[in-house]
């Protein structure tokens, strides 16, 4: 598994999606899922997930398996498609371009071609009581909430380890609010930026 994960797809001859039954014993069975970010995100992947817990629990439960309830993909692109061709549309192009105007080059934490690795490492760091007591007790003190707390302390590190006074950080949301896209298992989201100014003498307070 880790090495089909560490191995780049290649969209015009390979599978987008691979899986695996892998038998470990009789009453030990992994199910192995791979699919590229393309066809699906952590949503999409959740839908996708939940229909074959659900036919596998209905085999063997010997019961009739439900129906899916997916939309079409087809949804989805009229409705990107209707958005597009909206004043909504050109009004957050607008606002984006705006807002980003001035925007430097990233800048990369670790150097190779481009910035970018072609295999991630994810370093998990898990909040025990009291520093999660304190970042809450730090959102209060300035009416935010502790993911905002988190937020301020991600500025201030990437402020000291990058010397940049202005930063954008990129937070992914689930773009399918009331949308078809809740319903069919693909990609559809987005990141949006966050644009600061943290200076060197500014305070987790006033981040």
């Amino acid at each position: 598994m880790a090495r089909d994960l560490e191995r780049p797809v290649d969209l015009s001859v390979d599978p987008c999606v691979r899986a695996a039954v892998l038998r470990l014993a009789d009453d030990h069975v992994l199910l192995y899922l791979r699919a590229h970010h393309i066809v699906l995100d952590a949503f999409g992947f959740s839908l996708f997930n939940r229909r074959i817990a659900e036919r596998y629990s209905a085999a063997v439960a010997g019961t009739e398996v439900a129906a899916a309830r997916f939309d079409s993909v087809e949804s989805v692109i009229r409705e990107e498609s209707d958005y597009r061709d909206s004043a909504d549309f050109d009004a957050d192009r607008d606002f984006w371009n705006a807002y980003l105007d001035g925007v430097d080059e990233a800048v990369a934490l670790r150097p190779g071609p481009g910035g970018i690795a072609r295999r991630s490492r994810g370093t998990r760091f898990t909040l025990d009581a009291d520093r999660q007591r304190g970042l809450v007790a730090l959102g209060k003190e300035v009416g935010a909430s502790w993911g905002d707390a988190v937020t301020a302390l991600v500025a201030a590190y990437l402020r000291g380890v990058t010397g940049r006074e202005d930063l954008t950080l990129g937070f992914p949301v689930m773009n399918r609010l009331g949308s078809a896209a809740l319903r069919v298992p693909i990609t559809a989201v987005n990141v949006v930026p966050l644009r600061l100014n943290p200076t060197a003498s500014a305070t987790l307070v006033e981040l």
